[in-house]
């Protein structure tokens, strides 16, 4: 049995909440939250870009999923996911975007608000554990080393 000594890519995940907008028009979709991925490559130095293949988003404020519609994650203006699967309070997208060696990548939460129930409602979302966004590398689809950062 031969093996092998192989450093797979690490991505850094930072969570960058909404910020505590407040939106009086909610019938257009709104920014609900963001996050950004950096690919850094492998710690050989060796270029890899990797594949952000899905996130699970948990939400923590007073709001309900259930008041949302057209839920979609954005990079660049760009859709990259729509038609989040929803568990309670779990939103988990199934995204297959491409992050280059080196890059950041922001996402951008975005959502039709279709019902307020209280004037406190707000949609915070948290990424629990780096195990909560799946990435892999681009040519050997092996998972990246994730670590998250909240600002």
């Amino acid at each position: 049995m031969r093996t092998a000594d192989y450093t797979v890519a690490t991505v850094a995940e930072n969570v960058v909440n909404g910020g505590g907008n407040s939106y009086t028009d909610i019938s257009n979709p709104v920014e609900l939250g963001a996050f950004s991925l950096l690919n850094n490559g492998a710690s050989d130095g060796t270029t890899r870009d990797v594949n952000f293949q899905s996130i699970t988003l948990r939400l923590s404020g007073a709001g309900h999923l259930q008041n949302l519609s057209n839920i979609t994650l954005e990079r660049n203006g760009v859709v990259v996911a729509s038609n989040p699967t929803i568990n309670n309070t779990d939103l988990t997208f199934s995204v297959g975007d491409k992050i280059l060696n080196g890059q950041t990548a922001t996402y951008y939460i975005k959502a039709t608000v279709n019902t307020v129930e209280n004037a406190t409602d707000d949609y915070t979302f948290t990424i629990r554990n780096t195990t909560d966004i799946n990435i892999g590398e681009v040519s050997t689809m092996f998972r990246t080393t994730n670590t998250l950062t909240s600002l």
